[in-house]
């Protein structure tokens, strides 16, 4: 178990990363209901009206671009990404927290790299508008930098409670090693 004092501060900035977390699962939310009103709005407008709307196929891409990359940070603070699960579930718990913190790694280094190399796909979007709903290219391209900066966060989150704990959270026990039983 670490240092009082280094777990007192580190369950204060988990509770912060946690707030974060309760925003990215409403704004999900919110985008998939967003998705579904404007396709529902585009049928009735085509087949019922026989007047179909100009924005709403961009409403609803743009919006499943940004919940994309919303849900993928999602998924990484509640440690479910798609893994290996026969080698992450078999062996000791400190091979299994080694595995972890190599995956969680790996998506830090990527997060991380994405990021950087956004940047400049910002800039250059900046100057450019979408057909219809004439809006900068550059919101929708931002998904990927605040998608991606997301994950670096929750990967960060995740490899100090495996080394604080052993375990993604020190609140819940491996589920993966529960589920496979493999050991």
């Amino acid at each position: 178990m670490a240092r009082p004092a280094l777990s007192k501060a580190w369950r204060t900035a988990e509770r912060g990363i946690d707030g974060i977390a309760v925003l990215e699962r409403w704004l999900s939310v919110a985008l998939l209901a967003v998705i579904f009103l404007a396709a529902t709005a585009q049928v009735f407008m085509r087949y019922v009206l026989n007047t179909p709307l100009a924005t709403s196929d961009e409403i609803a891409r743009f919006t499943l671009i940004w919940a994309t990359f919303l849900a993928a940070a999602l998924t990484q603070n509640r440690d479910e990404h798609i893994a290996v699960l026969i080698f992450r579930a078999r062996g000791s718990a400190r091979r299994r927290a080694l595995l972890h913190s190599f995956a969680n790694l790996v998506a830090l280094l990527t997060a991380a790299v994405v990021v950087y190399l956004s940047f400049e796909t910002l800039d250059r979007s900046a100057r450019v508008s979408s057909p219809s709903l004439e809006i900068s290219m550059s919101l929708v391209y931002l998904s990927v930098s605040l998608g991606f900066a997301l994950i670096a966060l929750h990967s960060v989150r995740n490899l100090v409670n495996l080394a604080i704990y052993g375990r993604v959270s020190p609140d819940r026990s491996d589920h993966l090693a529960e589920e496979m039983q493999l050991t």
